[in-house]
Order: C-alpha cells, then structure tokens, then sequence
C-alpha cells in the first residue's frame, strides 16, 4: 500500500513500467466515469508535491476540458488534424443543417484523460485529453495534449492518439 494519496484516485501504486510507471484510474467527469493514466517517468520522485499536482490537475478538469474543446473547434477546419475527418464526418451526416465547430466540440465526450505530473523525459507535456463523438466510440479520437509552457494542441493525424 502507497503512503501517498490522492484526493481523488485513492492510494498511488505505480506498476513500475518501463523508464517510469503509471497507474489505471477513473475519475467522475459529468456525472460519468472516466478512465484516467497517471504516468511518471521518474517514479523515485513521487511524493506529496506530485500527488498534489495530480489533484490539482483533476480538480481542474472542468477548465482543461473547456480549453481542449475550443481548441478543438478553432483546429476542425485545419487538414492534417485529428480533428478534422470527424468533424467532416459530423458535417456530412447533418444534411442541410449549418455545421457549427463550437456545437461539433460540445458533441464529444470524453473518452480519456491522462496525466503527466512530471512532464515526461523530453516532453513538456502535462495532461491530455482523448475525446471522440458519442456514436463513433474510439473509431476517430481526438487528442488535445496540454504542453508547458505552450498550452493546448490538437494532435495532428498522424501522430496516433492515446485511446
């Protein structure tokens, strides 16, 4: 048992992966569950400051969410985004209907978060989030990752999304 715990997920236990660890949760987002990866690459600094920057992170999921979906919506029209086949896609199976990409945005769920808390080796990333249209499951997922210092960014095609 892990003498470090979280607000949110309970007692840290990282499987000790390769070059770092991870651990498989689930956090409430919306009145759904959702699963949730922790992974660390240097496990040996896991401590109380770690765990509180996973709250933290967690704790503001309404807000990382917000920022992911605008960001999704301003990169729709982008060729070369993830984004934009099911966006296309979206458009297409609305007929006459106007496509909106902030209504497109506000369609997906969800499907993953993952968390970071120490950047990763070469990679200034901290969080991301994996979303696809409710009726497509995992078929075309979107992934907005958040870097540091730069913000949200919408995966590009053919960098294949965490699903």
């Amino acid at each position: 048992m892990s003498d470090l715990v979280s607000r949110h997920v309970g007692p840290i236990v990282l499987d000790g992966g390769i070059g770092g660890g991870a651990m498989e949760s689930q956090i409430r987002f919306t009145g759904t569950a959702v699963p949730l990866r922790i992974e660390i690459d240097f496990p040996h600094r896991m401590n109380e400051s770690v765990v509180q920057d996973i709250d933290t992170a967690i704790d503001s999921t309404d807000y990382t969410d917000r920022l992911a979906r605008q960001t999704i919506a301003a990169g729709v029209h982008r060729t070369g985004t993830c984004a934009a086949k099911p966006y296309a896609s979206w458009t297409a199976a609305r007929g006459e209907r106007p496509a909106d990409p902030t209504e497109f945005a506000g369609a997906l769920t969800l499907r993953r978060m993952i968390i970071f808390p120490d950047g990763g080796r070469n990679n200034p990333e901290r969080v991301a989030m994996i979303y696809s249209l409710p009726d497509t499951s995992d078929e075309h997922p979107i992934e907005v990752r958040f870097l540091q210092p730069s913000g949200p960014e919408l995966c590009p095609v053919n960098v294949r999304p965490r699903v």
